[in-house]
């Protein structure tokens, strides 16, 4: 009984993180250019060049929803926690540059609740990625 709690509890964590992405990239794409036009507002005073901060601001709400969107479906899980990780590290370094301490916070959050996921990683039973996995290893053991 303990067993499924704690994969119910694995799906609801990957879920709401998944979620959170998806949406933030979601609304971020809608409205694209307003978003780099403010990305590049906010890091004018730093050290990044304009074309990396432009670039970063175009790719960083595509990755937001694919990667949200691959943990909330839990296909290639693991994969997209990892990448996911390092797009919020990503995001650190960019607070840090742009002196934006509060910002770090919130991106620990998801950073935390990531590297939760991937340390329980044996109990993603509620994904594709599981059905994938029996449903090759039934094909192997029917052969």
């Amino acid at each position: 009984m303990n067993d499924s709690r704690n994969k119910w509890a694995y799906l609801l964590l990957r879920v709401a993180v998944g979620i959170g992405l998806t949406l933030r990239g979601g609304v971020r794409l809608s409205k694209l250019a307003k978003f780099r036009d403010w990305m590049l507002g906010m890091f004018e005073e730093t050290m990044l060049p304009n074309w990396l901060v432009f670039s970063w601001g175009t790719l960083l709400p595509i990755l937001e929803f694919g990667i949200g969107l691959l943990i909330v479906i839990g296909l290639y899980t693991q994969r997209a926690l990892i990448w996911g990780g390092s797009m919020l590290i990503v995001l650190m370094i960019g607070a840090c540059f742009a002196e934006q301490w509060s910002w770090i916070q919130g991106q620990m959050l998801y950073l935390f609740a990531i590297c939760g996921l991937l340390f329980c990683g044996e109990k993603n039973d509620f994904s594709i990625d599981f059905l994938i996995k029996n449903f090759s290893d039934e094909r192997i053991e029917n052969l």
